[in-house]
Formats: C-alpha cells, structure tokens, sequence
C-alpha cells in the first residue's frame, strides 16, 4: 500500500492543480465578459438577503446600471505613499536626557514640553500658570488689610493675568479650593501630648493635681530663664510618672 501510494500521489496532486487552473481560468474569463459575483453571506445575513429580493422593485434597483454612479467611482484617484514615520519614540519625554538637552529652554522649565496658547484646547492652563495664579492668590490673602498699595497690586496682577482671562471663574475657584496652599508652620497651633493626656485622664475620671484650666501654662517656651526651663521639664516628667503610676495600680485593681 505505501509503495502505491508514493506512486499515484504525485499524479493525483498534479490532476488537481490542473483541474484547479483550468476552473480558475474559466472562471476569470466569465468575470472579463461582466459576470457578477456577489460576497459571501453569513447566514444571517443570506436570510435577509432573499428576503430583500422577494421585492421587484429593489432588485430590479440591484440588478440595472446606474451610469452616474459609475462616472463618480471612475473620478476616484487613490495614490499610494510611503507610511509616515510618526512612532512614540520621536516623542521627548520628561527623561533625563531631555532634561539635560532642555536645560535653558523656559518652555521645558518644568520637565516637559509646554505648548503654545493658541494650541492649548479651551479651559486648559499649564503648571507654571496654576502656581502663577496659586502663588498670587496666596500672597493676596497673606496681605494685610492696611497695605493698599501692594494688595492694589497684587489684584491687579492677577486680573491681567493670561490663565485669569483664558480660564473659567468657576474652574479657577475650584482649582483653589483642592490646591491652596497649607497654613504655615508659625501660624499652626500644636498641642502637647501631655496636655492631651491630661485630658484623657480627665475623661477616664482620674485625680490629678493640676487644674484644668491650668493647660499651657507649663509650656518650657513661655519661661524666660533657662532654670526655669529646666525646672518645668522636670515637673513635666514627674507627671508623666504619676500618670503611669496610677496607670498601672488601676490595672492591678482590674487584675
């Protein structure tokens, strides 16, 4: 059986390519001489094909030659062209070799390419501008009242600013609202972890010497000499032995 089978296998292969060519042949001669040949069809779509053609009308519509519509397809010049070569790694990207090649470029100030304004699209601002604008309203509310001049000034700036004129009012407030800038650290108030453990205490119905009222007023920073800042630290810590003394003997009791 093997020694037929590598016998007749080469004729049989070339009876099909010949078959094969000659059913080409014979078909591209039809489509030369006008013979339509419509795209293969899901069935789907072979379903409400034949439903389509129930209808005279339209097949009659499908099967004639619009003259028009030939003319209009033969106006149609399609040329082909190499492919631009326009790929992300002809982009520059805040790397830092940009950095480097940008290094006194003010339109690379920031790390990265700053467009022009007029190809900005509406109701966008760049970074130097929000902190243009944040900085400039910080300074105007750190202003006092009595400084005319200067918060003149400063409002003025910020009304002739370009981000001001360009951008909504309304994305400028938010924009102040999630990113003004923190209060600073002097103006901060900060409270002790003594003073909150006092108050702790108090609520847990614990005895102390001190007075309520008496908060603050064992701050080391309010006394003038340094022994006296020594003194306070002194008692601070005798304290806070005290409130772990009693601490524990609380914990014995629930023992």
């Amino acid at each position: 059986m093997g020694f037929f089978k590598k016998l007749f296998n080469p004729i049989s292969k070339t009876i099909e390519s010949g078959t094969f060519q000659e059913r080409v042949a014979f078909k591209f001669d039809k489509i030369t001489k006008g013979e339509k040949i419509p795209a293969p069809k899901y069935e789907t779509e072979q379903k409400a094909y034949e439903n389509i053609m129930k209808d005279e009308k339209i097949k009659k519509e499908i099967e004639q030659k619009h003259e028009t519509l030939v003319e209009n397809m033969n106006k149609f010049n399609i040329k082909s062209t190499e492919v631009i070569n326009d790929t992300k790694s002809d982009k520059q990207y805040p790397t830092r070799e940009t950095e480097i090649a940008h290094k006194n470029d003010p339109s690379w100030e920031y790390f990265f390419y700053e467009p022009p304004k007029d190809k900005m699209l509406p109701n966008r601002l760049t970074l130097r501008e929000a902190l243009e604008i944040l900085r400039t309203k910080h300074e105007e509310i750190q202003i006092k009242p009595e400084n005319h001049e200067r918060l003149a000034e400063v409002k003025k700036s910020l009304s002739e600013h370009s981000a001001v004129q360009r951008i909504d009012e309304e994305k400028l407030n938010q924009m102040w609202k999630y990113f003004r800038p923190f209060a600073r650290s002097d103006q901060e108030r900060v409270t002790r972890k003594e003073d909150l453990a006092y108050l702790q205490n108090l609520l847990n119905r614990k005895e102390h010497e001190i007075g309520f009222l008496d908060i603050g007023k064992r701050d080391p920073k309010t006394l003038q000499s340094l022994e006296a800042r020594e003194k306070a630290k002194i008692l601070e810590l005798e304290e806070i032995k005290k409130l772990e003394e009693i601490d524990n003997k609380l914990k014995k009791k629930l023992d």
